[in-house]
């Protein structure tokens, strides 16, 4: 039986999966802040459990935003968490297992940015690579040929879509070229 307060924070993540994915993201940046002035002191060990918590948390954080970004109830990220407490985590493969985490989460923020195009699924798309790129350089092109592949998938769903983006891209491209034209003195 699931405790009372588990199912309401269930229920709020599967009306509001942005805004839970958000906290959870926050509580994982408070947790850094505890974690850094840990490891230059006495408390070493406590730092690098609990880094290492943070780091296996993120494997079903990105099930539950794959999940998501597949238009499916984020709860299933729980699926995940036999994957956590396996071989891979007690040979110390923690940051292949966070890769794994942030792979999914940026396919799941890809899919769901080409359903509804938004800056900051834009942003925060950006900021999974990047965060995945200097975790598990391996995994990176991987992640953006997922990226690649969702873009490609979802075309016929967002043809009229492209068109606005290209449209504003072609003139984004030339006001940026009168802007250097003006700069070198050339005539528009």
């Amino acid at each position: 039986m699931m405790p009372e307060s588990m199912a309401r924070w269930l229920g709020r993540i599967e009306r509001r999966p942005g805004r839970a994915l958000a906290g959870l993201l926050a509580i994982a940046g408070a947790a850094w802040v505890i974690v850094l002035p840990l490891a230059s002191s006495r408390h070493a060990a406590a730092a690098i459990k609990l880094a290492a918590a943070v780091m296996l948390a993120l494997l079903p954080l990105g099930s539950a935003t794959l999940a998501w970004g597949m238009k499916k109830s984020p709860a299933l990220g729980a699926a995940s968490l036999p994957l956590v407490w396996g071989g891979l985590t007690s040979w110390g493969f923690l940051n292949f297992l966070d890769a794994l985490g942030l792979f999914a989460a940026s396919l799941g923020v890809a899919l769901r940015q080409c359903d509804r195009p938004s800056r900051w699924r834009a942003i925060a798309l950006a900021a999974l690579l990047l965060v995945l790129f200097f975790t598990h350089p391996f995994r990176f092109p991987f992640a953006v040929a997922a990226v690649i592949a969702a873009a490609v998938t979802t075309y016929p769903a967002m043809r009229r879509d492209l068109r606005a983006v290209v449209e504003r891209a072609t003139e984004r491209a030339r006001r940026i070229a009168r802007r250097l034209a003006r700069r070198s003195g050339d005539p528009p």
